[in-house]
């Protein structure tokens, strides 16, 4: 059990963007699902879309100053592990051979 409160400081904009390029013979099986964040804590999406043979992945956050009481930390630890449930689910993207036509 934590008896000490926890502390974070706020952060600049950051904004980031990412291309990946893939041979034409596949393509994503599924593109992952947009996610937004705005809680006391952070706030940012994170955004991905398919261009014929590239995944372009958008991602922009800020972070706020918060202080966490020792009373609120199982809250702020359940919050905290939806989101990593959520950046595990998107950090393989699956691909399939096109069919020949």
């Amino acid at each position: 059990m934590r008896k000490y409160p926890i502390r974070f400081w706020s952060s600049s904009i950051s904004k980031s963007k990412s291309v990946y390029n893939f041979p034409n013979l596949f393509k994503i099986k599924n593109i992952p699902k947009e996610y937004t964040r705005n809680d006391p804590y952070k706030k940012g999406f994170m955004k991905y879309e398919s261009k014929e043979n590239s995944l372009e992945m958008n991602y922009e956050t800020k972070s706020f100053e918060y202080k966490i009481p020792v009373v609120d930390f199982e809250k702020f630890k359940n919050s905290a592990l939806e989101i990593q449930k959520y950046e595990a689910s998107v950090k393989n993207v699956i691909f399939e051979k096109k069919t020949r036509k």
